[in-house]
């Protein structure tokens, strides 16, 4: 699996940029405050590698290996001094955390411990803290929080009966919202802020995917799933500690996989249809642009606003 970029805007697509490498997983991105994005996944020997594309170069920097014996996605996750944070899954099930820059410098890997039946989610927040969170072999949630300078708070328990992975972005109020699907595959909303859950929220809608969150910066977080149809839905939560829970929106198209980005309020959606060909959907306009690219995306999409 080769790994490639593609920068979207309001006027015409960017043409793809191929990283290269060859690896074993999907790969994971996020942003530093200047829009560069950094990328991670895993080698076909279980190692870890991390890349960063350059945006006011349009290149990349090269792949860095990082070393680690590992499974499943790696999550990441950049915080607001734009170093990376790379969170992965041993073979005994537990959580590893290590640090990347942008010169290619790996920092020495943090053992989190734990017991976990899914790959970490990962996510930054404003005040420069890392969130993690896990599902355990029971479907409940657990969080971690991490400080950089100080140290990982140790694991809180936040319940639940989760199926298949959860989604976490963090919000404008420095605390992560977690959505998850239950067993009668309805979506749920949670909060955390430090080691204190609160919640769980009851958002309803019938998903055939595991949900997909990201915070639009303007106090909400977006919301994506598909239907039963493969049909995508949006809505929005109000940040706080009450439910705040929107109402759920069609917007139109048949995908097999959906990946959102939110800024200035706005969300932006990347999808793949089912032929492989690649769409884009913005919500000022509220109209699918076809960028095509077929089967050039091979597993999941990832996106992040710039």
């Amino acid at each position: 699996t080769e790994i490639y970029t593609l920068s979207l805007h309001d006027a015409l697509p960017i043409s793809l940029s191929n990283s290269g490498g060859l690896f074993a997983s999907d790969p994971s991105v996020a942003e530093d405050l200047s829009g560069n994005v950094f990328t991670t996944a895993r080698d076909n020997f279980n190692s870890i590698w991390a890349n960063v594309y350059n945006v006011n170069t349009s290149s990349w920097s090269g792949w860095h290996f990082g070393g680690g014996i590992i499974q499943g996605v790696p999550a990441l996750a950049v915080d607001n001094t734009g170093t990376g944070w790379i969170a992965s899954r041993d073979s005994y099930n537990s959580y590893w955390l290590v640090s990347y820059t942008t010169g290619g410098s790996f920092g020495t890997w943090i053992p989190l411990l734990g017991i976990f039946s899914t790959d970490p989610v990962l996510t930054a927040c404003g005040d420069g803290s890392i969130y993690l969170i896990g599902k355990d072999n029971w479907n409940s949630l657990w969080s971690g929080h991490y400080i950089p300078g100080t140290g990982f708070q140790g694991w809180q328990f936040g319940g639940g009966i989760i199926k298949g992975k959860p989604a976490a972005t963090c919000g404008g109020d420095n605390a992560v919202y977690i959505a998850g699907e239950d067993n009668w595959n309805s979506n749920w909303m949670v909060r955390v802020s430090g080691n204190s859950w609160t919640g769980w929220f009851y958002g309803g809608a019938i998903t055939s995917v595991t949900p997909r969150i990201a915070a639009l910066g303007n106090g909400s977080e977006a919301v994506v799933i598909l239907d039963t149809t493969n049909v995508v839905w949006r809505t929005t939560f109000t940040e706080g500690t009450t439910n705040g829970w929107q109402p759920w929106v069609q917007v139109g198209g048949i995908l097999q996989d959906v990946a959102p980005a939110g800024v200035g309020g706005q969300l932006y959606l990347a999808g793949k249809a089912p032929n492989g060909d690649l769409w884009w959907w913005w919500q000022t306009g509220n109209l699918w642009t076809w960028i095509g690219n077929n089967g050039v995306a091979a597993g999941a999409l990832s996106a992040a606003p710039r």
